[in-house]
């Protein structure tokens, strides 16, 4: 019952003195986390950015410019942290008080229960006993052998000829998944050497100005790319 209370007791001494500087190092730390997200796994970096849109994006008749401007909004969100880092202080205290101390809410207080857990298995045991009853000897038996003999077939050998019956392909005809990396400090984030075969250079240059673009909006001197 106190995490309520406790919770808007912090919410409102954090608004009476709001930290700034831990607030920008917060906002610059989920960005970096954002970035090694989409380094690591980009496509569930995406995913629910581009599902979103195709659900509940305006769409017209025909594809229209707006539409690719809206999808590349919803999925580049480096942007917003950028904006974040130059937000007020009156602006988050606005913010914790139009959505966290001035809503209606619903709690839901959950507590353990050692006699409801005993009550639960000892409702299971009375089942198990029931119903081994109403089967009988004779057909517990007849089950149990149907599963021994399921066990057996779906824990048996995989033929040879099945294994080998998968052509192989040759090592030379497996196409590589193109990786492009890109490495730097602030101004100097490059292409690092070797990197990007099989990515166009229209590609590769598409990457690499976008990256410089957030870097300088960001307004990050000492943006680390790896």
């Amino acid at each position: 019952e106190l995490v309520a209370s406790k919770l808007f007791e912090e919410l409102r001494e954090a608004r009476t003195g709001f930290d700034m500087e831990r607030m920008r190092m917060v906002v610059r730390r989920q960005r970096r986390r954002l970035l090694e997200f989409a380094e690591r796994r980009p496509t569930d970096a995406l995913i629910d950015a581009v599902v979103r849109n195709f659900l509940y994006a305006p769409r017209e008749e025909a594809l229209q410019p707006g539409e690719a401007v809206d999808l590349a909004a919803d999925v580049d969100v480096l942007p917003l942290y950028a904006d974040a880092l130059n937000v007020d202080e009156r602006c988050w205290v606005d913010l914790i008080d139009r959505y966290m101390l001035s809503r209606p809410y619903a709690m839901v207080i959950g507590r353990p229960s050692a006699a409801l857990a005993t009550k639960i298995a000892a409702d299971e045991k009375a089942r198990e006993e029931q119903q081994a009853a109403e089967l009988g000897p004779e057909k517990l038996a007849e089950l149990g052998v149907a599963l021994e003999q399921a066990i057996e077939f779906n824990e048996r050998e995989i033929p040879e000829e099945v294994l080998t019956s998968v052509n192989v392909p040759s090592l030379d005809k497996v196409k590589a998944v193109p990786v492009l990396t890109i490495r730097g400090v602030g101004k100097s984030i490059g292409i690092a050497t070797n990197s990007g075969r099989g990515i166009s250079q229209e590609d590769s240059d598409f990457v690499l100005a976008k990256l410089r673009d957030s870097a300088k909006r960001a307004n990050a001197e000492a943006l680390h790319v790896d």
